[in-house]
């Protein structure tokens, strides 16, 4: 199962608990591990304890959320919106293999550990037992370093809205 799909269906075992109690969550997840009948025991295992490890985390993550939104408590989000903090909230990301230029010290081909979307370490041959990795390779990435706006694209004239690619927009988190 790819991790798309594990973290599809951390998902939506997250969506039943905002609608059911604690006793009827019992009988939820059993009708949903027999939908999932056909994964392999590691798979459900895998998913079951991502969703075990966020319900035990869930004030915490809740009370992270709304220290860092501005204007919107958990309270007023939608249960789907929730739900896809929740799943991709305790997800430990290493961008592997990449050529990294840090702000301090010389440059290297390395990894990046990502957790809770921040940089938790730099450094050669990164691994974590519960991490996505996604191989870089051939990439150049600057930790530490915010572009929160540029002009890549080109300015095509004549094309209309087609060739107005120029603008790139981000969202960044420090």
């Amino acid at each position: 199962m790819s991790r798309r799909e594990i973290r599809e269906n951390v998902f939506k075992m997250l969506f039943r608990v905002e609608f059911h109690d604690e006793e009827d969550m019992n009988e939820q997840l059993s009708m949903f591990e027999e939908e999932l009948a056909h994964l392999n025991e590691e798979d459900l295992n895998y998913i079951k304890e991502k969703f075990n490890k966020i319900i035990e985390n869930i004030d915490s993550i809740d009370a992270e959320i709304n220290d860092k939104s501005k204007g919107w408590k958990t309270s007023r989000m939608g249960k789907v919106d929730l739900s896809v903090i929740f799943s991709g909230g305790l997800i430990m990301k290493v961008l592997k293999n990449g050529r990294v230029i840090p702000v301090v010290g010389d440059e290297f081909v390395g990894d990046i550990a990502i957790e809770n979307g921040k940089i938790v370490a730099l450094g050669e041959k990164l691994e974590y037992p519960d991490a996505d990795y996604i191989n870089v390779s051939g990439c150049t990435l600057i930790p530490g370093i915010i572009d929160a706006h540029c002009h890549i694209g080109m300015f095509e004239d004549g094309m209309g809205f087609e060739g107005d690619d120029g603008n790139e927009y981000s969202n960044p988190v420090t």
